[in-house]
């Protein structure tokens, strides 16, 4: 039986984490943590590590200064105990292209769980469905993921990374390529899955406007980690630190100061 994260230590921390890619430091001693039912907003410049961050906590990079812990375990320790993630990037490698249902498209989701030699059994389309029914697609079980709208496509992907059971799920820029009303009906959508999941969530985005709306904490990023806390305690120096720049900025409820959008 897989065991579960430890309720009293934290989901992720990253402890004084050091990455160069390409001869550059792309991570430097970053230390971070994320709690069950929250949202973290991670912004910052393009180049500025936000991906790589996210890569380290997937255990797809290995730091080369500094740890990670996953429910307050070693990496190794933590994923033989069953701990897993789920994630969403910025692209899916069958969007569009390959014709899968989207059951297929989730259910493929647990083999994180069960192991890729394993067949998938009837607690699996189980979850895989359980998981669709959360995020309101259930009824698109049977459609090819060619053929639904960019919206569909975000909350199959999202019940993707629930299927595996994880306590954590990040999200690499979810908001691109959707219109701002899709976006919002999303975030809505996630914001109810971290408090009905009890679920830690990294965020992606270069919206800042829908960070400060819908984030618990703020992180701010360029190699090196300029801020971390509450959006209301969001700084000029900190904002100013993490792009370089004058920014002006205009967000709803904050008298701060806004961003411009970076396009990668």
């Amino acid at each position: 039986m897989l065991s579960q994260p430890d309720s009293n230590k934290p989901l992720i921390e990253l402890r004084d984490v050091t990455v160069h890619r390409g001869g550059q430091i792309a991570l430097d001693s970053v230390s971070m943590s994320l709690e069950r039912k929250t949202l973290i907003g991670l912004i910052g410049p393009n180049g500025a590590g936000k991906t790589t961050l996210l890569e380290v906590i997937l255990g797809e990079i290995e730091p080369e200064v500094g740890e990670v812990l996953l429910g307050g375990k070693p990496r190794r320790k933590a994923v033989a105990d069953g701990f897993t993630i789920g994630y969403l990037p910025q692209k899916h490698y069958f969007e569009r292209i390959i014709p899968i249902t989207a059951m297929r498209a989730v259910i493929m989701a647990r083999y994180g769980r069960i192991g890729i030699l394993r067949r998938i059994g009837k607690s699996d389309r189980e979850a895989a469905m359980h998981a669709m029914e959360l995020v309101g697609v259930e009824d698109l079980a049977d459609r090819l993921v060619t053929e639904v709208s960019g919206g569909q496509l975000q909350r199959i992907m999202i019940a993707r990374a629930l299927a595996s059971e994880s306590s954590v799920l990040l999200l690499d820029e979810p908001e691109a390529g959707v219109d701002v009303e899709t976006t919002d009906r999303f975030m809505k959508l996630i914001v109810k899955l971290r408090d009905d999941l009890d679920l830690g969530i990294i965020l992606v985005s270069h919206d800042i406007g829908m960070i400060t709306r819908h984030a618990d904490n703020i992180a701010c990023i360029n190699r090196k980690l300029h801020f971390h806390s509450r959006p209301q305690e969001l700084s000029d120096d900190a904002l100013r630190a993490t792009f370089g720049t004058e920014c002006e900025l205009l967000i709803h409820g904050f008298p701060k100061r806004t961003l411009e959008k970076h396009d990668d």
